[in-house]
């Protein structure tokens, strides 16, 4: 189903210049915009398949990323409900800012002025120390609980969710 929907490959990622901070910019609305909007096209479809907008309330971001729904009745609803919310959580993701997601990159290209915050920005774009932290902050469990990156995500998204 996924090699369906998303092909084969993926596009190779367009040329943006860090050195050129209109460009970057242009990365991060861009993001946000295209998984905003892919998020309200899920989340309406989960609408028109037959979901109710009360349930917004009681799904969890958390554990529909992990694959669960108790709210979505049928396949379609899970389908529509889970990219909705799955786009809702890369949005959110595109607004750290860790290097590589997009804010990080915009704000670690653009913003450091002096020796030491350029050494820094140095490290975490050309070396990829942004993708370990990202990794570390995403993927490892704190005391048995949801990874901290993870875990802002869904109150973000939960939140979002709620007030619609």
């Amino acid at each position: 189903m996924g090699a369906l929907i998303g092909g084969v490959g993926w596009a190779p990622r367009p040329t943006v210049s860090r050195f050129k901070s209109r460009q970057v910019w242009t990365m991060v609305v861009v993001a946000v915009v295209v998984h905003a909007a892919l998020a309200a096209v899920g989340l309406g479809l989960y609408l028109v398949a037959g979901g109710v907008r009360e349930a917004f309330d009681f799904v969890s971001t958390i554990t529909v990323l992990h694959g669960t729904q108790f709210v979505a009745g049928d396949f379609l609803q899970r389908l529509a409900l889970g990219f909705g919310i799955e786009n809702l959580a890369c949005g959110i993701l595109a607004l750290f800012p860790i290097p590589p997601l997009e804010l990080g990159v915009a704000l670690w290209s653009t913003l450091p002025k002096t020796p030491s915050s350029r050494r820094l920005a140095y490290r975490l774009l050309e070396e990829h120390w942004g993708i370990l932290v990202v990794l570390v902050l995403l993927v490892l469990p704190l005391a048995g609980e949801f990874p901290l990156l993870l875990k802002l995500v869904g109150s973000i998204g939960d939140r979002i969710l709620g007030a619609l």
